[in-house]
């Protein structure tokens, strides 16, 4: 019951202070997809992702008639609103008159159901742009703005230096509350991440029952993003038909990039778990069975890598003769009906200025997809921006995918 009186509280305090002017904008019929944008810019992407928000508006003029776009816009030069882009111009369709996070977990909620009600449609997509940090996990609270522990965000309040980042486990819960306008549990076409490192299989896989497609970068991507005048367009697409249309798409920027399908990770779940327990078997070790490593591509943290590419890392156990060729074919395999699109970078520039350059990336290294790797220095905590970490090797298991995989018969 308290949990109900604080998520009625939360929608009167959110809806009370907006103004649903519409200018007009009244839906007279049922759309073919409502694609839901999510621009999280209160930090310092604002002036990158007022570009992009520019970008969407010029991308419009091509956008079918059947597909809504619609825009939840926050950055720092303004309160939140909500827009509907169409022929190249914006409606402002909803705006508030006092800030607030739109990161929390009702706050979306309460956002992306409104959207929905007042824009019904066959199917839904949402876009996510902000800050991305991958498998990164903490409790769900208000933080130091500075403590980069969640999936997507942040939300700054820069008059008490916080800020409100939301991880992907609490991101999930609010995918299964969202409803129709019929009120059957919503479903998308696609997400589609313009953050860093998002393509883990952590997070992909928290969010399989959710949407069909999930299309995010592996690596860290430059502030500018993606190229929303060549993105837009393509929102009426039939990505069924062509799933390459949804690849993470960026003028002039390396990055390693992909496109999976949530139907068959289940299988890809249970071969990665035989793949394990081989390794397992294989390995001299009694207690721990900490994976070869060196070598292997990894996409965050240069410092304290932990989110390595799935097939690098695999393809480094057999060539440490830990694992078998045919047990890694046919853990291949599943990848690959997983993996369905995908681009891949020899280098690509970090948020610090260091180009990731060392890795050999190819067609047998490079697999799109990246995963948590427990290892022995993972048991402490390590330092980030003046706090204190949960140590990887505890917090992995916020995640199904950790739990189900095998790191504990590996004794993780």
């Amino acid at each position: 019951m308290k949990n109900i009186l604080f998520f009625l509280t939360m929608c009167a305090a959110l809806f009370s202070c907006s103004s649903d002017d519409g200018r007009g904008d009244q839906p007279t019929k049922t759309a073919f997809r409502t694609v839901i944008v999510y621009m999280c810019g209160d930090n310092n992407l604002s002036d990158s992702l007022r570009q992009d928000y520019k970008e969407m508006i010029a991308g419009s003029a091509k956008l079918s008639d059947n597909v809504n776009v619609i825009v939840l816009n926050d950055n720092l030069r303004s309160t939140p609103f909500i827009a509907k882009l169409s022929g190249g111009q914006e409606t402002i369709v909803r705006s508030w008159d006092t800030d607030f996070y739109v990161t929390t977990p009702d706050s979306m909620l309460n956002i992306m159901q409104w959207i929905m009600n007042k824009y019904p449609a066959e199917e839904y997509a949402t876009i996510f742009t902000g800050h991305g940090t991958g498998s990164r996990q903490t409790v769900d609270t208000v933080g130091t703005s500075l403590r980069r522990f969640y999936a997507y965000g942040v939300d700054r309040n820069y008059s008490t230096t916080e800020g409100a980042w939301i991880n992907v486990p609490t991101l999930a819960t609010v995918f299964s509350n969202l409803k129709t306008p019929a009120g059957n549990r919503a479903h998308m076409k696609f997400i589609f991440f313009d953050c860093c490192c998002m393509q883990t299989v952590e997070d992909v896989y928290e969010l399989r029952n959710y949407a069909d497609y999930i299309s995010s970068p592996l690596s860290e991507v430059p502030a500018a993003g993606a190229s929303y005048r060549e993105v837009i367009p393509k929102m009426s697409n039939d990505f069924d038909s062509y799933p390459e249309d949804l690849i993470f798409y960026t003028e002039n920027q390396k990055l390693c990039a992909s496109v999976i399908r949530t139907d068959k990770l289940n299988n890809l779940l249970q071969t990665t778990f035989n793949v394990l327990l081989e390794i397992k078997a294989n390995s001299e070790l009694s207690q721990k069975t900490e994976l070869k490593y060196s070598g292997c591509i990894y996409y965050y943290r240069r410092t304290n890598p932990f989110l390595y590419d799935m097939q690098s890392i695999f393809h480094k156990q057999v060539e440490e003769e830990l694992l078998s060729e045919a047990t890694y074919n046919a853990w291949k395999q599943a990848l690959n009906e997983v993996v369905i699109c995908k681009k891949m970078a020899s280098t690509w520039v970090t948020s610090i200025g260091i180009d990731f350059t060392s890795f050999n990336v190819s067609e047998e290294t490079y697999g799109g997809l990246s995963m948590i790797v427990p290892r022995y220095g993972y048991d402490y905590s390590v330092s980030y921006s003046g706090d204190t970490e949960r140590i990887v090797n505890e917090y992995m298991y916020d995640f199904l995918w950790c739990n189900k995989v095998g790191w504990k018969e590996l004794g993780w």
